[in-house]
């Protein structure tokens, strides 16, 4: 089998075609130079594969102090500094008051040779590169001498060969992620009556250092990325609004919702999945909120419809359909290819299913507007770097509702849109795009030749997760 490092691995070639008609498409490219351009789309490619330089806590501050939410993670750190050799900071940031930053350290751990050899699944590989340990449901392959307690090497399956319960180590591309200790042997994970969850080998020497966050207050943090912190200050909500969060689950968002409306107000969150429902509503217990009314829905069935429909609210129930204009924030985190998500060392999608997402994000859009009351916000959310699914959809949305205007973002720390799609620079300077392959701290676009440095905050911002937003206030249409 082939052992690949991180830094080669190529996408597919659909998926690298359908980035770069973004990136290099002729506005971009006029606009930033061919050089610049062609820079920043080979870094948006490499940079996907690894993690973002910091990992971010949201801390409940409805139960917390800053002071005492940074004393409690710092507490938590410090008891893994000895795997990386050395203190970890814990950071606050700047601009954004309820957030902890944690530097991921690159170890350059070595593959060590003769090591009883693991083989992981690609969803597994990319928790181990932001720091979990290998959970027994990710592992594929793995040697019939394997015992527990055996000092092993993990690998990556990113060709999709390998069977699960083979022996055979090594059954097509692999990527090295670390050196681990095995918590349990080969029977134990892969007979019938074997185990079924937990961890089956802890990363002592992971690529990537991250401190695990399992036993941490789970009524105080919360890790979630910055950018997605973020969205829930940009959406500007106080106590006492009606805000929906259309496409919720996890309910990372929604429940910082609450956090921030005091767990106060009429907060719905809608999902369309059962199990995902229960997954907010298990977030929104853990965090001792109160105010989220969750409900099983496909969101774009979320209006009423037929003869009690209008500005009456007598006739509405309190569940799903709603009222048209019936709520001063909505939320949609749509739908989306997750061609932002950090690492991905493996792209499933086809083509066809890249481009399935753009038809929903619209329906979900048009739902969007009509549930909004005239003055209310919008703010529309993917974590994709594509433009199909974010100038484009933005674009879109400007001409076929002449009520909904974009409005400027506080806080604002990505960067402008991308260009492409026919909005105005003025527009794009309006959206707020996080894009991996933006500027690093060596003042060009691209992979920094530097080490990572813990202390450096700009890089909190630069390296992050693909994101983008963009926020709408709704006009009421003048008569004609």
């Amino acid at each position: 089998a082939t052992v690949i490092p991180v830094s080669p691995l190529k996408p597919p070639a659909h998926v690298e075609d359908y980035l770069r008609a973004d990136y290099l498409h002729p506005e971009a490219v006029q606009a930033q130079g061919a050089d610049v351009a062609e820079r920043r789309f080979r870094a948006v490619l490499r940079r996907l594969q690894l993690p973002p330089s910091f990992t971010c806590v949201r801390y409940n501050s409805l139960h917390v102090s800053p002071a005492e939410a940074a004393s409690l993670l710092g507490s938590h750190v410090q008891q893994h500094g000895q795997v990386c050799g050395g203190e970890i900071p814990v950071l606050h940031h700047p601009q954004v008051p309820d957030i902890l930053l944690v530097p991921v350290l690159e170890t350059r751990v070595q593959q060590e040779h003769g090591l009883p050899q693991v083989v992981v699944a690609v969803e597994c590989g990319n928790a181990v590169l932001r720091g979990a340990h290998v959970y027994v449901p990710g592992i594929l392959a793995a040697p019939k001498t394997m015992r527990a307690g055996d000092r092993v090497a993990v690998f990556v399956d990113i060709g999709g060969q390998c069977r699960r319960g083979t022996v055979k180590p090594l059954c097509g591309p692999v990527l090295f992620v670390g050196n681990g200790v095995a918590r349990l042997s080969r029977a134990q994970i892969f007979l019938k009556d074997g185990v079924t969850s937990g961890i089956g080998v802890s990363m002592t020497e992971p690529l990537y250092f991250s401190p695990s966050f399992e036993n941490l207050p789970p009524s105080i943090f919360f890790p979630q990325n910055l950018p997605c912190v973020l969205a829930g200050h940009v959406l500007d909500v106080r106590p006492g609004l009606r805000v929906l969060d259309m496409c919720a689950a996890p309910g990372g968002k929604t429940t910082h919702i609450a956090t921030l409306m005091g767990d106060t107000g009429e907060i719905i969150a809608l999902d369309k999945t059962a199990a995902k429902v229960q997954k907010i509503q298990n977030n929104a217990s853990r965090l001792n909120l109160k105010s989220i009314q969750t409900f099983c829905c496909d969101s774009t069935q979320a209006i009423a419809s037929g003869p009690h429909t209008g500005k009456g609210l007598l006739w509405w129930v309190g569940h799903p359909p709603f009222p048209e204009e019936y709520f001063d924030r909505v939320l949609l985190d749509a739908p989306c290819s997750a061609l932002g998500k950090r690492p991905c060392l493996g792209f499933p999608a086809s083509l066809r299913q890249l481009q399935s997402y753009a038809p929903l994000q619209r329906k979900l859009l048009a739902a969007a507007v009509a549930l909004l009351r005239p003055g209310g916000v919008l703010l529309y959310t993917t974590c994709s770097v594509a433009s199909a699914e974010n100038e484009r959809q933005v674009a879109w949305a400007l001409r076929t509702f002449p009520q909904l205007h974009l409005v400027a973002q506080e806080p604002h720390l990505g960067g402008q849109g991308l260009p492409g799609a026919g909005l105005d620079p003025q527009h794009l300077r309006l959206l707020q795009r996080f894009d991996p392959g933006s500027e690093t701290e060596d003042g060009v676009c691209g992979v920094s030749t530097t080490p990572r440095a813990p202390h450096n905050l700009d890089r909190a911002i630069t390296d992050t997760i693909g994101f983008f937003m963009a926020k709408f206030t709704k006009l009421p249409i003048s008569p004609q």
